[in-house]
């Protein structure tokens, strides 16, 4: 029964030195001082055959500063549809700076944030969901969209480096553009302008390329190490 339990207790002292499965991987990443940079892609944006990129710096404790790149540079669903007969046209670049507040510390659990929007877009006859942008619905328009934006989530780690987020929010701006007859024909019909209402909505899936421990988390480490080895030490000296 004793040898039993210092076998039991060996793999524990493993796991709480390699953090790689079960409470001892919850307890070091819960401990860790995540720096450095982070990437990330939008699965939901991705959705809209929008390929997407997002870039994190931590900054201090508690702030992260980075920016979200879009972009859809062919014009239907899918990147080899070719079919001229198609009415529809949908093609945008996206880039939006924006700030992050970490209640607890940087990439961990509960976050606010800031961004401003700007966007090129060339947008044909599409319907969007909840009747949004209706100029777009049997007219083409082609221009610029301005906006701020806040929103906020919540980021889960799944191992040392990946995390996944989950964020929503909305951005509130201008926009102007030239208003055509048809998604893929040229004769103008003027000028359109108004307010830009733009929802933001993500599932994240983050790498972490840094991670660092921090100090007095380590000592508690070691500390625990040395009492399982103590213990271990101590069954055995007893057998």
């Amino acid at each position: 029964m004793v040898r039993k339990k210092a076998v039991i207790r060996l793999i524990a002292m493993l796991l709480l030195l390699e953090g790689t499965t079960g409470k001892a991987q919850a307890t070091q990443s819960d401990s860790s001082s995540w720096r450095g940079a982070s990437l990330r892609t939008n699965l939901v944006y991705a959705a809209s055959a929008s390929a997407n990129l997002g870039v994190d710096f931590a900054i201090g404790e508690h702030f992260s500063l980075g920016a979200n790149f879009g972009l859809k540079a062919w014009p239907r669903w899918l990147a080899w549809d070719l079919d001229r007969e198609n009415p529809k046209k949908w093609k945008h670049i996206l880039i939006a700076p924006e700030l992050r507040w970490w209640p607890e510390q940087v990439y961990q659990h509960w976050f606010v944030g800031a961004d401003l929007v700007w966007s090129h877009f060339n947008v044909g006859q599409v319907n969007f969901p909840f009747g949004m942008y209706p100029d777009v619905r049997n007219q083409r328009l082609q221009g610029d969209v301005y906006a701020l934006g806040l929103f906020g989530g919540y980021s889960w780690r799944l191992a040392r480096h990946w995390r996944i987020e989950a964020e929503a929010g909305i951005g509130v701006g201008y926009y102007g553009a030239q208003r055509y007859e048809c998604a893929h024909c040229g004769a103008p019909l003027g000028p359109a302008e108004g307010l830009a209402i733009i929802p933001k909505l993500g599932v994240n899936i983050a790498w972490d390329i840094t991670a660092q421990e921090r100090p007095k988390d380590k000592k508690k480490r070691e500390a625990a190490r040395k009492e399982l080895l103590n213990e271990i030490n101590q069954n055995n000296h007893n057998n």
